[in-house]
């Protein structure tokens, strides 16, 4: 009798996300190959699973995998808790990019038995073979795979399948750039591995008969613009396939932008991107060790905005060398710019990244457990940051946040907004910037569903953002 894996997402709180989860996907086909049976329960985007105390009673797993994430760490915990109560002679396999990034005080987690640090999916079917209690967790290395025998991900045995609606494609893994805050390094590696795209055209014509809901393709790549020739190559497939899909592109770089790559997203019927600027200030940005400049950026928002597409900025608050007063040339940048929306997140300084070990000498990191550094999309919403200073301490980070929000205009305004903003009125002196935010808050929006309507998103809602 084959063994039957259970695989658990926790939800992030805070966080809405509605792309499933494609590590477990991967997984759960490679599982499904050798001949096991798989039961996925993503919590981060499923609608109505149950408790997972009930999943377990239901399914009755001979082993439980689990994708960690730093910033759902408390969850995490609560769900290992559930299963050890349920039975404590269930295996547990962790993984994920927490369980990589901090595998060493997982070590001291009795409970778990395998940590698998690095991509588990060429690892897992020869672990799961052998499975079995653990005095101590077993920490499994996971060497970068060369994505050439990447499986059909297997979303069928998610629960609730046939409700996903967005794809999650990857078509390379690995970055070559090393940025100070960013652990994909640690994680996917240095070393960039990309997939024929006609593969990745045909991964995505069997997604269309296993999903029947599926509406968009989500390209959730590391790098996904490394080679040029590449990303074009695919972007004409997608167009000739004619999928009748929307299609996303995640973490463009600036310097990956030329007039016939905007011009075949255009095409593709991409209706917004992303530009990660972290910080305006020449000496912080150059500290961030992008391999990018900031003429880049502005280069590559110009020509993203004269297509038509929705531009969305982000820019991080609180990263190594950062002050109240630099940080203001994040907000000046933002404003040349003039993109559609900003994000101004809280940095976290995730293990093993050079920004930590800045910190580490040169400033105090508090718990950045369950910290979400993501901003709202909507809400006036100032978080908690998890690293100061002295020359940016915590009262000045969410200063800066409040001013950024307030000059840029950069969000919906609510009736649960009035008693946040009267506080940051008087707690920063900001009376006249908060009263003239009001005052402009119904043109500025008019002006963006204008925008929006333009760049084909008609209806304004979490996805637009």
């Amino acid at each position: 009798m084959s063994k039957k894996i259970l695989l658990i997402h926790p939800r992030v709180e805070k966080i809405e996300n509605f792309t499933p989860h494609l590590g477990l996907a991967v997984i759960a086909g490679r599982l499904k190959e050798a001949g096991y049976k798989v039961f996925v329960v993503d919590y981060a985007v499923g609608k109505d699973i149950p408790p997972i105390a009930e999943v377990l009673k239901s399914y009755k797993p001979d082993v439980v995998g689990i994708s960690l994430y730093t910033a759902a760490c408390t969850i995490g915990d609560k769900t290992i808790d559930t299963i050890k109560k349920y039975n404590k002679e269930i295996p547990i396999l962790v993984g994920g990019p927490h369980a990589t990034l901090y595998y060493q005080d997982l070590k001291k987690d009795m409970r778990i038995d395998y940590i698998f640090k690095g991509e588990a999916d060429k690892y897992i079917v020869e672990v799961v073979k052998e499975v079995n209690l653990q005095k101590t967790p077993r920490v499994i290395e996971c060497l970068p795979s060369d994505l050439s025998d990447y499986p059909q991900p297997d979303f069928t045995s998610f629960y609730n399948y046939k409700e996903i609606v967005t794809y999650p494609l990857q078509t390379s893994r690995g970055c070559p750039h090393n940025c100070i805050f960013c652990s994909v390094r640690l994680i996917s590696s240095r070393k960039w591995r990309s997939r024929d795209p006609k593969k990745c055209i045909a991964e995505i014509t069997e997604a269309k008969k296993q999903l029947p809901k599926m509406k968009l393709v989500r390209i959730i790549d590391d790098n996904p613009g490394v080679l040029k020739g590449r990303l074009k190559t695919f972007l004409k497939l997608f167009i000739q396939n004619k999928f009748n899909l929307d299609l996303e592109i995640t973490n463009l770089r600036a310097d990956h932008f030329d007039k016939e790559i905007v011009k075949l997203i255009k095409k593709t019927g991409i209706s917004q991107l992303v530009l990660g600027v972290e910080h305006g200030n020449p000496s912080v940005f150059a500290k961030v060790d992008k391999g990018e400049t900031l003429d880049d950026i502005k280069k590559a928002a110009r020509l993203i905005k004269d297509a038509g597409i929705f531009l969305r900025c982000c820019f991080i608050i609180g990263l190594p060398y950062d002050s109240y007063e630099k940080f203001k040339s994040s907000i000046a940048l933002a404003k040349e710019i003039k993109a559609d929306f900003f994000h101004w997140n809280a940095f976290t300084p995730f293990k093993g990244t050079r920004a930590r070990e800045w910190y580490e000498k040169n400033g105090i990191i508090y718990n950045e457990l369950d910290h979400v550094s993501l901003q709202g999309t909507t809400d006036f919403f100032i978080g908690e940051p998890v690293v100061e200073t002295p020359q940016f301490t915590i009262a000045e980070q969410k200063k800066a946040y409040a001013l950024a929000m307030l000059e840029t205009n950069n969000y919906i305004f609510k009736v649960k907004s009035i008693g946040m903003l009267l506080n940051v009125a008087i707690k920063y002196d900001f009376y006249f910037l908060v009263a003239k935010s009001l005052v402009t808050q119904p043109i500025v929006w008019i002006k963006h569903f204008i925008r929006l309507y333009k760049c084909g998103l008609l209806i304004p809602n979490i996805n637009n953002f």
